[in-house]
């Protein structure tokens, strides 16, 4: 076993309180994320139904990728978690590093599967047409891309002001 030369001990003291130090902002990002969800769903319901439609057909691709990001997490923190006990500081970044490049990796080919194959997974999904053309806006969460020429009727997005 490799002597401790420093950072934080996570194998000694009382469990409790290292649980909810090292749980709270966990958390906090949870509750931060549901509550996003929450005022995004009002902001979208408020420019019309195809849209809304468009964002709840974009809730289960984001649920696969939310799923994938979290076992991946999930995987990376248990084998760190190990390297860690055993305080070899040299494996634990090895494992960091790697665990940071499978995301990456994990992350292109999820992005580049999105976009070969968004539309036809959106019809799979039921999405027809403006909520189809929506399909784009929804899955950006943030309305920064619009839907092609193909997408739906071919129309551009209505614009309309929230107030």
């Amino acid at each position: 076993m490799r002597r401790r030369t420093g950072g934080a001990d996570l194998t000694t003291g009382p469990v409790g309180p290292t649980l909810a130090r090292l749980a709270a902002p966990m958390v906090i990002g949870i509750a931060s994320v549901a509550v996003f969800s929450r005022v995004d769903t009002w902001f979208v319901s408020r420019l019309g139904g195809d849209e809304l439609a468009a964002l709840g057909f974009a809730f289960p691709v984001m649920m696969i990728v939310g799923s994938a990001a979290g076992g991946l997490g999930i995987g990376a923190t248990s084998v760190v978690s190990r390297a860690i006990g055993a305080g070899d500081r040299a494996e634990v970044r090895r494992l960091t590093t790697d665990a940071l490049l499978l995301a990456v990796v994990v992350v292109a080919a999820l992005s580049a599967l999105g976009l070969v194959y968004l539309d036809p997974l959106f019809r799979l999904l039921g999405a027809k047409g403006d909520a189809l053309g929506w399909r784009a806006v929804a899955s950006s969460r943030c309305g920064r891309a619009q839907p092609g020429p193909n997408a739906g009727a071919g129309r551009p997005p209505r614009r309309r002001r929230l107030g």
